[in-house]
């Protein structure tokens, strides 16, 4: 097997030829694997993940004068908006 020499931070890194330095996938000196769904396939889990971001969200929104509760609560609003329409489309 022949590997391709490169560097990162001064440091020499070996790929093999599946992960040569042109593809997109090699991040920082490490492969990254595929990225799974950011949601499901079936309305079961998906409204199980909906209601846990509502709950977030209703968490962040509980605690809405601290700063970190206005992050949480507009972080999983956005969250929850983005799961309900996924949940919309999924069929029954």
């Amino acid at each position: 097997m022949e590997f391709v020499d490169l560097t990162f931070h001064g440091r020499p890194v070996h790929l093999p030829p599946t992960l040569s330095s042109d593809r997109q996938d090699w991040v920082l000196g490490a492969a990254i694997a595929p990225m799974a769904p950011f949601y499901v396939k079936n309305r079961r889990d998906g409204s199980r993940l909906l209601s846990t971001a509502l709950v977030v969200c209703a968490a962040g929104l509980m605690r809405f004068d601290h700063p970190s509760g206005r992050a949480i609560f507009l972080v999983a609003a956005g969250v929850s908006v983005y799961w309900g329409f996924c949940y919309g489309r999924l069929e029954r």
